[in-house]
Formats: structure tokens, C-alpha cells, sequence
């Protein structure tokens, strides 16, 4: 049986803005939420750029995937910041964003997240406290 036009272009369209509010979940456009995120400075974390990272199950409450977010620059005025799903191949949720920050310091976050796994995840279901996440961030910095 054959689809008509106007279902198949009703198809796509639903397609696409599906895809588009996921990604509008994604983005961080209320900068309150960033309360709901553990923030680790440079000094902290040992990479290039602000990360904040999920330690209450914010991703549950917002319906997408187990993330955290880099400031999308160096400076602390930039209010932008990349989503980067917390998984054992990293990738960041939102192909469309400009990127600010060099490619190293994208795949030193990377880096960060596949060798702090277990403990993000722990972070995010409040298994460990945010000094044991440290800790943790600076046994493995030491190896």
C-alpha cells in the first residue's frame, strides 16, 4: 500500500520537530538549572573549561539523557555551555552548536567522561557526595 504525499510530508515534518525539541531539551537556556549541577571549576577538574555535572537526576526531570555540561568557551561570561552525554563513547547531544573551545579540550572532556563513568553515574543517583567525586577526579589525575 502506498503512502500519499501529504502522510509522508506529514511524516517528515513530525520528524523534524521531534529531532528539534530534543535537541531545545538539550540546551541549557535556563540558566537555573544549572543549580541542579555540580560545578567544577578548571582547578577542580583538571580540563581547560567549567564543567557542571549532574548530581540530583536533573536529566530524569528533563527527559533526556544522562549529561553534562562545559561552558562553550574560556571565559566566565560566556553563558553557553555543550551538552555531552555521559556514556561510554561521549558525544555531544547538539550537532548544530558552534563550538568555542579547541578540539583537544573537546576530547580531554571526552577523556574525563570515559574514565569517570562509574562516578558520574553515582553522581547523578546521589550514590557518592560531590567530596567523593572529587576525590575520586584527583586519585585519577594522579595515575
Amino acid at each position: 500500500m502506498k503512502k500519499d504525499v501529504n502522510q509522508i510530508i506529514k511524516e517528515v515534518i513530525d520528524k523534524f520537530l521531534t529531532k528539534n525539541l530534543i535537541k531545545e531539551s538539550y540546551r541549557l537556556s535556563d540558566l537555573e538549572k544549572l543549580m541542579e549541577y555540580m560545578w567544577l571549576k578548571p582547578a577542580d577538574s583538571r580540563l581547560n573549561v567549567d564543567v557542571f555535572i549532574d548530581d540530583s537526576g536533573a536529566y530524569e526531570r528533563y527527559g533526556h539523557p544522562l549529561l553534562l555540561y562545559v561552558r562553550n568557551g574560556y571565559d566566565r561570561s560566556v553563558i553557553e555551555f555543550i551538552p555531552f552525554g555521559i556514556a561510554e563513547k561521549p558525544y555531544i547531544l547538539d550537532d548544530e552548536i558552534e563550538i568555542h573551545i579547541s578540539d583537544e579540550d573537546v576530547f580531554s572532556i571526552m577523556d574525563f567522561i570515559q574514565i569517570n563513568l562509574k562516578p558520574l553515574n553515582a553522581m547523578a543517583h546521589a550514590q557518592i557526595s560531590h567530596e567523593e567525586f572529587v576525590s575520586h577526579i584527583n586519585s585519577e589525575s594522579q595515575r
